[in-house]
């Protein structure tokens, strides 16, 4: 009896074993991991090698959460739209905590700088740049257009990013900083006039730094362009690793944050003789954020104002002036509201309601043209998406160019269609469903509503006055992780100035 008592035993143990071995175990159970054969480095040389297509791949494998295990951080990608919302509204996740360790590599803004001053300052842009003030802006930029427009000739062939370029770059720049703060020639004193010997020390030293390196004249908007340039290419990386193995992109950075210490100083002299209410941003923004950080709360302000909206007008004109049919509609769109081009066209907030096709090629443009991450978020409490938890200390991101390419929200999504984005009349919402390209939650991007007015003011401005005729643009690949996808070779354009629009 007690022989068969004991076998009974051990079948009951044998069996709750297999059953708490099998049972569901939801709560625990993490998204799938991806690896590589080195421990150390994980998956990053397969990442690193094709980053846009390796999120691809590991969609289609494993499904629209999963995480990659990089070298000191596991990274874990959320893919389906349905639960973004959650993301952006959970207090289980940080944004701060996220962004904060890229601000310091990239820009040198200390811990504590940060926390002091970044909400601050995403409320002061959120609140300069609403609807309340596209107005006023989008008159200024109109004036800068035409000024700019000056400078051409009447028929020109260059590329087509310079030509964006040649018209936006210099006119938001003077809208977000002041005319005379980025390309003034007048020489910043940049310490007390109690010390002149330690002034005229700094300045020996400085004027022989600039020689050395050759770093040109910091006040010169083409050098400034091109320091952007070399800036944003290695954006992503110089927020990763040591600046010491990114020289050229170490050299722009510090000639940037040279640069936006003078900036500092010109505004301040600037500022003295001005009311609040007709500060720039830039201005403004001393006041904001703290003292010691001001130049390189400015080096960010300037890279965000200028990295994305440019492509994104590059983008749309490519997709615009490529489709006969769409070309037509758009400069439809613009006759109705202008019946010829006058060379004085000032685009008011009430012209850039009747833009809406032009305002969806945009949209369109930047859907196709999106990141491959953005929304970071540092996990500081257990989350659960799909029955999957996300443990703390875990990174999650979402990938808007493969979200933006979802079969359940956007139809033939590779196509470029701007009708699309008709639904959107027939709603409250702001964007179509599946749409997050400008983020989410308490921190979504505060310059939108400035960045699309801006676009459709320079587009219009631009079809209004230039016929644009394509001459050579090849397809390209999409390989950019942080901000809009940019060209990688050149589009070379005509541009013809007209007479009027018909």
């Amino acid at each position: 009896m007690e022989q068969h008592d004991m076998v009974l035993l051990i079948a009951l143990a044998f069996f709750t074993l297999l059953f708490l071995y099998f049972m569901p175990r939801k709560k625990n159970r993490q998204p799938p991991v991806i690896g590589g054969y080195i421990p150390l480095i994980g998956c990053a040389i397969q990442f690193g090698r094709d980053p846009i297509q390796f999120i691809r791949q590991c969609r289609d494998k494993y499904g629209k959460i999963f995480t990659l295990s990089l070298p000191g951080q596991r990274l874990t990608f959320l893919l389906d739209a349905n639960d973004y919302d959650k993301y952006y509204s959970t207090n289980c996740v940080d944004f701060q905590a996220a962004v904060q360790p890229t601000c310091q590599k990239t820009a040198n803004i200390t811990k504590s700088a940060f926390i002091d001053s970044h909400s601050k300052l995403h409320d002061l842009v959120k609140g300069r740049l609403s609807s309340n003030y596209l107005q006023v802006l989008s008159i200024k930029l109109s004036q800068k257009f035409h000024q700019q427009s000056k400078k051409l000739p009447q028929d020109v062939e260059m590329e087509l990013m310079d030509i964006v370029k040649t018209f936006m770059f210099k006119p938001v720049l003077e809208c977000m900083f002041g005319d005379d703060i980025l390309f003034s020639k007048k020489v910043v004193n940049i310490l007390p006039i109690a010390l002149p010997w330690l002034r005229s020390l700094v300045i020996a030293f400085s004027l022989l730094f600039e020689l050395l390196t050759k770093s040109g004249d910091p006040s010169d908007c083409e050098d400034l362009w091109q320091q952007l340039k070399d800036f944003d290419a290695d954006f992503e990386m110089g927020a990763q690793i040591p600046e010491v193995f990114l020289s050229k992109w170490a050299k722009s950075k510090l000639w940037l944050l040279r640069k936006f210490e003078h900036a500092v100083q010109q505004a301040k002299d600037v500022n003295s003789d001005q009311d609040n209410n007709s500060k720039t941003i830039f201005q403004s923004l001393l006041s904001t954020v703290r003292k010691d950080a001001a130049a390189n709360f400015g080096l960010l302000f300037f890279w965000a104002t200028q990295a994305n909206a440019i492509p994104a007008v590059y983008w749309s004109l490519i997709n615009i002036c490529q489709n006969p049919r769409i070309y037509e509609k758009v400069m439809e769109n613009l006759l109705s509201v202008w019946s010829i081009a006058d060379d004085e066209v000032m685009i008011k907030e009430e012209d850039i309601k009747h833009l809406s096709y032009i305002k969806w090629c945009i949209l369109e443009a930047i859907r196709l043209e999106s990141p491959g991450v953005s929304s970071p978020r540092m996990v500081t409490k257990p989350i659960e998406f799909q029955n999957f938890v996300v443990p703390p200390g875990n990174m999650m991101v979402i990938s808007p160019f493969w979200s933006h390419r979802d079969k359940d929200y956007f139809t033939d999504p590779d196509t470029y269609n701007p009708d699309r984005w008709l639904k959107m009349n027939n709603t409250k919402k702001a964007f179509i469903d599946g749409f997050v390209a400008f983020g989410g939650g308490r921190y979504q991007c505060p310059g939108r509503w400035f960045a699309i007015m801006e676009m459709q003011v320079f587009i219009s401005l631009l079809l209004l006055n230039y016929k644009i005729e394509l001459i050579d643009c090849k397809p390209q690949k999409p390989t950019r992780l942080v901000g809009l996808q940019h060209p990688h070779t050149a589009c070379i354009a005509k541009l013809s100035r007209r007479n009027s629009c018909r």
